[in-house]
């Protein structure tokens, strides 16, 4: 009997279809030789995934009897977790057969790396950016919020944001990965209390990478592994799943509503200290107004 080597835990919210080919995707890898457990947990789905999702014999189903959002919602798989390696996945993603095989020996080769995600592409082939990102440091952030990142995206200096003087092609050390694909190491994952609760949504794939970095673990970019993304399928806030699901506005405005709060909260747990009071209050207002502007786009859209 094989041995359970990996956990891949998909949460889902309202994604019915999308969900159905990732695990289709998952279901036809190949060059394992190893077992691997699929654990979906859904967040109180309205759309019938539920119904759809019991029919699947090879998948460990949990409920939520309510959406308690990405990071308590995926803790709630870790009871049940098997194996050395853990690999929380979108479930608006299609892996490609070949994937799985190549992250875990990839894993398997480099101890020294804690945490490694695939190459995302988006529909139409390009780079999902967010799988190669750097810390939201406020200077990074300042570059990218005012487009300096976008006018020299080869830069160093501006283009930290998304580590864009690094090449997308090569394996190489990042500083933050996606939550929507983050594959660790089980120990690593205990070692750290998992994801932080405090977090909705957003943010939280930022903190838990810091603190695999801060355990002397590496967080790498594994091009040569691939996998597909919608992108917002749950959120609804992005261009790339707007033909695919429809969330309401309610949802949208949560959405907005948590990747502000998510911001703030990254800030003053990691970088407060590193500045001058009156830097963070300008820093924490800027949020807010970055937050007021989201969320008047998404009332005025009706």
């Amino acid at each position: 009997m094989l041995k359970t080597k990996l956990t891949i835990v998909i949460l889902n919210f309202n994604t019915k279809e999308l969900i159905l080919d990732c695990l289709a995707s998952i279901k036809n890898s190949v060059h394992l030789d190893y077992f691997i457990k699929v654990i979906v947990v859904d967040n109180a789905s309205s759309d019938g995934s539920i119904t759809e999702l019991e029919k699947i014999p090879w998948i460990t189903l949990v409920k939520s009897p309510r959406n308690i959002g990405f990071s308590a919602g995926n803790n709630l798989a870790v009871p049940f977790l098997e194996g050395t390696y853990t690999w929380f996945l979108n479930p608006d993603t299609v892996v490609e057969p070949d994937t799985i095989s190549k992250l875990i020996s990839y894993m398997d080769e480099h101890k020294t790396a804690g945490v490694a995600t695939p190459r995302i592409l988006l529909p139409g082939g390009k780079l999902d950016k967010n799988c190669h990102r750097g810390l939201p440091t406020p200077w990074n952030s300042l570059c990218h919020f005012i487009g300096l990142d976008r006018l020299f995206p080869r830069s160093r200096v501006t283009a930290g944001y998304y580590l864009g003087h690094l090449p997308e092609d090569k394996t190489t050390e990042v500083d933050v990965v996606m939550g929507s694909s983050l594959l660790t190491r089980t120990k690593i994952g205990q070692k750290i209390g998992w994801w932080d609760e405090s977090y909705f949504m957003y943010g939280e794939d930022i903190d838990f990478s810091l603190k695999v970095k801060r355990l002397k673990y590496k967080v790498m970019y594994v091009p040569t592994a691939i996998i597909h993304h919608y992108h917002g399928a749950s959120s609804g806030l992005k261009k790339t799943s707007l033909h695919i699901t429809k969330a309401d506005k309610s949802t949208k405005l949560r959405s907005v509503k948590a990747g502000t709060e998510a911001m703030k909260k990254f800030y003053l747990k990691y970088y407060q200290g590193n500045y001058h009071p009156l830097v963070t209050k300008i820093i924490v207002a800027t949020i807010s107004i970055i937050g007021t502007i989201r969320f008047a786009k998404i009332k005025a859209l009706g």
